[in-house]
């Protein structure tokens, strides 16, 4: 089970901005900039390894360490309602109630190709050094291949959803998202293409809940990025 804590609504910083993105039909935002992937491709093709696995790993560690990526509106289900009630007898549990959880870590489910022209879900964690990640995140996704299923884990409002877009140069994408509640941050990139200095830029989207999620804590996921790019080619990650 992965662990989280619940935020207290009452003393959040963001409780004034949560409260005025809820009431938007979409409080999701979309964000996309271009890396430099120059030596991170250099890096796999002398390798011999997957671009694609070790941008994952990447982005995934980044993302871990943006707290605010990792917090989730959870809205309580018709089995849990009762259940909070009894818990705490003064708090006001209705349908359609929530809280703030922030999880310890969060893997990623992205998608692989189905082999039909369709795709299917891949879950992966991504707490281990890069090598280790690599054969176990292989043997994963021969096995999501093979089952081809959209069946998702059991946990996955903990999860990140990344995917991957490799035959288009993209200025922007726009995610689905489901609901308002919806707060499971979305990662998408692109076809990496040369600028014109000669260096290889590569389109990446953040999509993320507004009501937890500010351009600064984007900022910072994208610093990391780059931070934890040169990191593992130096072998630290």
């Amino acid at each position: 089970m992965i662990s989280y804590r619940v935020i207290d609504q009452e003393t959040y910083p963001r409780k004034a901005h949560l409260a005025y993105f809820m009431g938007m039909e979409r409080p999701q935002f979309n964000i996309t900039a271009d890396v430099d992937v120059t030596e991170l491709r250099r890096f796999c093709k002398e390798k011999g390894c997957s671009f694609f696995l070790s941008f994952l790993h990447i982005v995934a560690l980044s993302a871990d360490s943006v707290p605010q990526l990792r917090q989730r509106i959870h809205r309580f289900n018709r089995e849990e309602i009762p259940l909070r009630g009894a818990a705490n007898e003064n708090a006001v549990v209705q349908p359609g109630g929530f809280e703030i959880r922030e999880y310890e870590e969060c893997p990623t489910s992205h998608t692989e190709t189905a082999g039909n022209g369709t795709y299917c879900y891949c879950a992966l964690r991504h707490h281990m050094p890069w090598e280790e990640y690599l054969l176990t995140a292989e043997e994963l996704q021969r096995k999501a291949r093979e089952k081809g299923s959209l069946e998702e884990e059991a946990e996955i409002e903990a999860f990140y959803f990344p995917t991957c877009i490799p035959w288009i140069h993209y200025r922007d994408v726009v995610h689905p998202m489901t609901d308002r509640f919806d707060s499971n941050p979305r990662f998408s990139w692109g076809k990496y293409e040369e600028d014109f200095r000669g260096r290889l830029m590569m389109p990446l989207t953040a999509a993320v809940h507004h009501g937890l999620v500010d351009g600064l804590h984007i900022a910072g996921f994208y610093r990391l990025v780059e931070e934890n790019t040169a990191k593992l080619i130096s072998g630290q990650l």
